[in-house]
């Protein structure tokens, strides 16, 4: 499997190129901060992007926008940022086992690539189905039908849009610098900061360190 991109910041500790962690981070922490920059203007937009594996050596990003937004009309063909951002917390001197500085720890994984538009209401109407399947959870998941009558008129007002991976690496700052008592500490405290659905993958994350 490919490896993620490793870039000069932040320093090595806090750099992650496991591609299948920074994958399931993604899947865990859909919501991403989307930055675009043309002609020198920056453009921010939240919004959920689903991760399709199968496509080219990184994956894919999946998602859409309000055709209102003015980041939808420079979005076909930009360069993209797009960050994941995972749990984060202050930490106390008071965590830690020995004398510390106060500090922030958090995990998020940043990706770079092209967006493209989608260029027929059949591409977009699918991208809304598959999102709605992989954000469900629970036993009494909804379903969005492709026939749901509600769509149709929706479309027109979004820009689905997709973004190619050609770079990917998590910045996981964790204590990684500190003695394994300190970094268990401050690893508890990450945890009191996560949800429950996805503290099983913040706990492996946290053993990384």
């Amino acid at each position: 499997m490919p490896a993620a991109s490793v870039s000069a910041y932040p320093p090595r500790p806090y750099r992650v190129t496991d591609l299948e962690l920074l994958h399931r981070t993604i899947d865990a922490f859909p919501l991403a901060t989307l930055v675009t920059a043309v002609d020198g203007e920056i453009l921010v937009t939240h919004v959920p992007l689903i991760l399709e594996r199968s496509r080219g050596e990184l994956g894919a990003l999946v998602g859409h926008v309000d055709r209102n937004n003015p980041q939808s009309r420079v979005l076909d063909g930009a360069s993209v940022v797009a960050v994941f951002h995972g749990p984060d917390t202050y930490i106390s001197p008071t965590v830690y086992a020995t004398s510390q500085l106060p500090t922030f720890n958090y995990v998020t994984v940043h990706v770079r690539g092209t967006a493209a538009v989608m260029a027929t209401e059949d591409q977009l109407r699918d991208s809304l189905v598959r999102m709605a399947d992989r954000l469900e959870e629970g036993t009494e998941r909804f379903v969005l039908a492709e026939t749901d009558p509600r769509v149709p008129p929706l479309l027109p007002h979004i820009v689905g849009f997709e973004i190619e991976i050609a770079s990917i690496d998590g910045r996981f700052k964790l204590g990684q610098e500190k003695g394994e008592a300190d970094r268990t500490r401050a690893g508890r405290r990450l945890l009191e900061n996560t949800p429950p659905s996805v503290r099983g993958l913040v706990t492996e994350i946290l053993d990384l360190g």
